[in-house]
């Protein structure tokens, strides 16, 4: 083994020969040696055991779950120990993993060049467990809400002083000071002004000299007048801090327990356990921490967030791959080899919520962010019930809907709510490309559908809910408000309101049903060049071989003035409609068979429409059209 170079940087501490001797102790008897030749036969033993075996080594501060093998106690050898200690929550990694492969590699293997949020590289006792840490309760807020700042493991009696940006480079002081009390440990409150740039804050946590910092993460919630005030519990009255206990060896976690894994599958016992600030990490072709390895290693956090009522937008970046629960249900499944990638899904959550994030590298660059961000209380439809027909005085219940799309069948929509006579009104602001939409609308009983004020589609009667309604509205890009109203007179109880953008598709809007009857959401839509399938035995992806059907509509401007004749050659039946006029209904099962219909059209755009369905067994549908012929 070869000799390694100590790193200034790493802040390892070399204990002084004259500590060595006085803290060893031949055994006796001990041949009498003179005074003044005793330290030099001591020295150049040491010397010699350090060159010959290589005593220049690092060990891990020792978790309570995963125990570091006894130190060996000094015979007659002296080992001399260097003592790298473990980086604080939310510190660089950079550091570490840069103090690790001077110490324990070869020198032409190069460190990671940076991590995405850097503390900085602090100072810390040889000895420490942790070092200086920072966490804000609560984590997610509106700005000019008040936050408290708290920190843990700084130097008693050192001032701290508080900067705020969007990044740990361009933070600013606010002006904050706090005092560290004996037991190491601050508490002061931050207030992020408003308006406020972007969906979170960067808290930068440092003493006077500069020597000791420490970094955290604040989400911000834009105001809206439909958010909820922050938790009283935590912003406006500082909660009582959980005692850590002293005499038990269970570690506590402020924020992320981090479980480093040396295989890719969270296999066995975590090499190393960690409290990891936030999960924003970059580390290149490089190891998290000494002991686990480059590549093919995994990790699992966890952790308890409390969230403010409201919806989340939640963005992973990662290389390779991952998984996100949240109160054990899994919401985000990438188990898989990818290169950098990012994905996003939304959550409604409200108070104290588990968190669960499993990654592993398989090999290269290995990376893994997440983030969130707050949409408000009612991030979807802002659903309001009334107890009443009519939608009148105060809603018994207001929440969030994905969407609306409801079958209740002869139930209510909630406890609060009858089976029947009952009504309910919903509202969101949607941002639309420019262009013509189509709304429809399905209800069992009554439905209103408004566009920026403007009724669009007026059903205010009892019906069965089988018949469907739309209306066509050019809409200019941007945001505009959508309105829908229902009510429920007895019996059955649905609704369903969606739209679609008719000039998203080139040519044929096809949609796709795993039913005969065209009913209900299309399992797919997509762009069909022709209306020319042979699908055999067979049938499209998701609908199945068999009990399916499709309907196909489009706007044609390329018709001259003239008759034209329409074919269709169907298995099983087909309707072909020119602008709502119905020219050939062969609504049945049958063979392949081809039916004709003849047309008269002036000049412009014509709308057509066609749907087809497949009872059973070969599926085929061509439609086509040309000039009639002049005998």
């Amino acid at each position: 083994m070869e000799q390694r170079q100590r790193n200034p940087e790493t802040h390892t501490h070399l204990a002084h020969p004259h500590n060595l001797f006085s803290s060893f102790h031949p055994p006796s008897p001990m041949p009498h040696l003179p005074f003044s030749i005793l330290p030099t036969v001591c020295l150049i033993a040491l010397l010699g055991v350090a060159v010959g075996c290589g005593t220049f080594r690092t060990e891990p501060t020792p978790t309570a779950s995963i125990p570091s093998s006894p130190r060996p106690q000094p015979t007659a050898t002296v080992i001399l120990t260097i003592i790298l200690p473990t980086p604080p929550p939310g510190a660089t990694l950079t550091a570490m993993v840069h103090a690790y492969r001077l110490t324990r590699t070869p020198g032409a293997v190069q460190p990671p060049t940076r991590t995405p949020i850097s503390a900085g590289t602090p100072t810390a006792s040889a000895t420490a467990v942790d070092g200086p840490s920072v966490y804000v309760l609560p984590e997610v807020t509106e700005p000019e809400s008040p936050v408290e700042i708290r920190g843990e493991n700084w130097q008693p009696g050192e001032t701290i002083t508080l900067r705020l940006g969007t990044s740990v480079e361009n933070a600013q002081p606010t002006g904050v000071r706090s005092t560290v009390s004996a037991d190491g440990t601050f508490a002061t409150t931050l207030r992020v002004p408003a308006p406020w740039r972007g969906d979170s804050a960067i808290v930068v946590a440092e003493s006077l000299d500069g020597q000791h910092r420490a970094v955290t993460r604040l989400y911000l919630a834009s105001p809206t007048a439909t958010s909820p005030p922050p938790p009283t519990a935590t912003a406006t009255t500082p909660p009582t801090p959980t005692p850590v206990p002293t005499a038990s060896p269970t570690r506590t976690f402020r924020r992320w327990r981090g479980e480093y894994y040396a295989n890719p599958n969270l296999q066995g016992d975590p090499v190393l356990l960690r409290d990891d600030n936030m999960i924003d990490f970059d580390w290149h072709d490089g190891a998290p921490a000494t002991g686990v390895p480059i590549d093919r290693f995994s990790v699992r956090w966890t952790r308890e967030v409390d969230f403010l009522t409201g919806g989340y937008r939640f963005s992973v970046e990662v290389d390779d791959g991952v998984r996100v629960f949240i109160d054990d249900q899994l919401v985000l499944d990438e188990w898989k080899i990818t290169s950098t990638t990012t994905y996003e899904f939304k959550q409604v959550l409200s108070g104290p919520t588990e968190m669960r994030v499993e990654y592993y590298d398989a090999g290269g660059n290995a990376t893994l962010r997440l983030r969130w961000q707050y949409l408000g209380r009612y991030p979807n439809w802002r659903g309001a019930y009334y107890d009443n027909r009519t939608l009148s005085g105060t809603p018994a219940v207001v929440r969030d809907d994905i969407a609306v799309k409801f079958k209740w069948a002869d139930d209510g929509p909630a406890p609060q709510i009858p089976d029947d006579n009952f009504s309910a009104r919903w509202t969101r602001t949607v941002s639309f490309d420019t262009g013509t939409h189509r709304f429809h609308a399905q209800a069992d009983d009554g439905v209103r559908v408004w566009v920026d004020d403007r009724l669009v589609i007026d059903e205010w009667q009892t019906s069965t809910g089988e018949a469907g309604y739309s209306a066509d509205v050019y809409l200019s890009g941007g945001n505009h408000d959508i309105r829908v109203e229902y009510y429920e007179a007895g019996g059955k109880a649905e609704v369903y309101v969606w739209w679609e953008n008719l000039d998203a598709y080139s040519h044929w809007r096809g949609a796709y049903y795993a039913n005969r009857q065209l009913s209900g959401q299309p399992a797919f839509v997509q762009n069909d060049v022709n209306i020319d399938f042979d699908w055999g035995g067979d049938g499209p992806d998701d609908v199945g071989a068999d009990d399916f059907s499709i309907r196909w509509s489009d706007r044609w401007n390329l018709f001259e003035y003239g008759v034209y004749r329409f074919f269709a050659r169907h298995d099983d039946g087909v309707r072909l409609w020119v602008d709502d006029a119905l020219v050939l209904d062969e609504w049945y099962a049958t063979g392949p068979v081809t039916h004709q219909a003849d047309v008269a059209l002036e000049v412009g755009t014509h709308e057509l429409r066609v749907d087809y369905f497949e009872a059973g067994g070969d599926a085929s549908i061509r439609v086509w059209w040309e000039v009639k012929p002049i005998r």
